[in-house]
């Protein structure tokens, strides 16, 4: 793919002032960068996508150094990210970065965020191991501009907490989003971290400091609607886990409700989130074709958007494999299950604790269809 022939698709315009002033911004070969910021404020990912590759196919060679035009692949890159196209977000990352060092060095902002960005999006590739390096470049980077501002210090202690729960390093990953929450409270950072401590508590088994945690988060997030959509559909796994059907379906309905209400682009992973949430909720309730349905929902859309090998492909292997098992279908079960140990292994060798946990439910499935079959 040609960096300077992205294709792209422009969307209706949501905000008249903003677009009316947006068509302003490159006439004089400036990138307006007040204005690019706000649309990704706003996320109007697909304008600042068409907006930011017009600037940057219009710049000579010899231009390249230019600040707007780094800045032009820095939200490139996070723009395609967000919506979650990650080949074109990989190559606006990495020419980001290579620009930042050009232009600035490694001690810089610029450059910091390049190397951190690169870690979170190397982690939705499931090259989880190459995004923890990267993220901690961006900490040692961090650790330095911490002299003059530890704002960065905290954004990447919280990427890097993200990143050890992913890896399933729980302890890891509770303590460097500790340091991150006790920055943020000393130097007064504004940065919400407690739906990260919620996922990894629920993870570990904590339940009641995961809820805790959820509910602080919702105070954190009252007034962002997808935020709070998200962390709806992270307590509803929490009172599946605790046995509260009805809680956990009411929670994943208020939170596919609002998606569908505020999301213009239908297909990402956070509604794929909250379908395999529903799909648990029907099983539970042992309303397996409607669970099946929600699954297969959850699977597909997942791997449309990361491809078949991703930790959440994964985990939507698992919850199918135990819809299958409940609806005594051990074949296709087994089936699910195993396809979901191959990606876990793949991603991280043999020790991840997901992995751990698919392995339990096959040996269970299998002890459970040798005892039905001496029983027969």
């Amino acid at each position: 793919m040609s960096l300077y022939n992205i294709s792209t698709k422009v969307l209706p315009h949501q905000n008249v002032s903003i677009n009316h002033t947006i068509s302003y911004a490159f006439s004089t070969r400036r990138l307006e960068r007040d204005h690019v910021t706000q649309l990704f404020f706003y996320k109007n990912y697909d304008e600042v996508i068409r907006v930011a590759t017009q600037y940057i196919s219009s710049f000579q060679e010899e231009k390249k150094e230019d600040p707007n035009y780094i800045f032009a692949h820095e939200m490139l890159g996070k723009s395609f990210h967000m919506n979650e196209d990650y080949e074109p977000a990989l190559i606006h990352h990495k020419a980001w970065l290579s620009l930042s060092l050009q232009k600035y060095g490694e001690i810089h902002t610029s450059t910091w965020d390049a190397y951190k960005q690169l870690g979170k999006l190397y982690a939705d590739l499931s090259y989880v191991d190459e995004g923890l390096e990267y993220l901690k470049k961006s900490l040692i980077i961090a650790k330095r501009l911490a002299e003059t501002s530890k704002a960065e210090l905290v954004l990447t202690y919280r990427d890097l907490g993200l990143i050890y729960h992913r890896l399933g390093r729980y302890a890891e990953s509770i303590e460097t989003l500790t340091m991150a929450v006790e920055l943020a409270e000393k130097g007064k950072i504004p940065v919400p971290l407690s739906s990260a401590l919620g996922r990894v508590y629920r993870d570990k088994g904590n339940l009641q400091k995961a809820l805790e945690y959820f509910q602080k988060a919702l105070k954190e997030e009252r007034n962002k609607e997808t935020q709070v959509a998200q962390i709806y559909t992270e307590l509803a796994q929490v009172y599946i886990q605790l046995g509260k059907t009805s809680e956990a379906f009411s929670y994943a309905t208020k939170s596919l409700d609002i998606y569908m209400k505020h999301l213009k682009k239908k297909e990402n992973l956070d509604i794929a989130y909250t379908y395999q949430t529903l799909a648990q909720c029907y099983a539970s309730l042992k309303e397996y074709e409607k669970a099946e349905v929600f699954g297969k929902r959850a699977l597909d859309l997942r791997i449309k958007i990361q491809g078949p090998v991703s930790h959440f492909v994964a985990k939507s292997y698992k919850v199918l494999g135990t819809i299958y098992s409940s609806m005594q279908r051990i074949d296709d079960a087994a089936l699910n299950y195993h396809k979901g140990i191959d990606i876990l292994t793949q991603i991280y060798g043999p020790l991840h604790p997901d992995l751990t946990a698919v392995q339990s439910l096959l040996e269970n499935l299998n002890i459970n269809s040798v005892h039905e079959m001496s029983e027969k």
